[in-house]
């Protein structure tokens, strides 16, 4: 299971945390660079990607981007109160 980050993907919320716990397998988180968002990285290929969705961890951000270093931290810190 892959989760791609995008503010461009759908709000992350607890019934979508339910069913990743539920799934009891790892998953693979994948973050944009400081320059580029997922999209821009894999253009229309994201569509292709198995097992992947992409999430909004940080809706009504209102900010143009989040910094890498501060969504790596939200949304594993997401992740990990979610799966508890």
């Amino acid at each position: 299971n892959i989760i791609l980050t995008s503010k461009k993907g759908k709000n992350f919320t607890y019934s979508i945390a339910e069913k990743y716990n539920k799934l009891n397998e790892s998953i693979l988180v994948v973050f944009g660079s400081p320059e580029r968002g997922i999209h821009e990285i894999v253009n229309d290929n994201v569509k292709k990607i198995q097992n992947a969705n992409t999430f909004n961890f940080f809706p009504n951000q209102a900010t143009e981007t989040v910094r890498l270093e501060e969504a790596i931290l939200g949304v594993l810190s997401t992740l990990n109160i979610l799966s508890r």
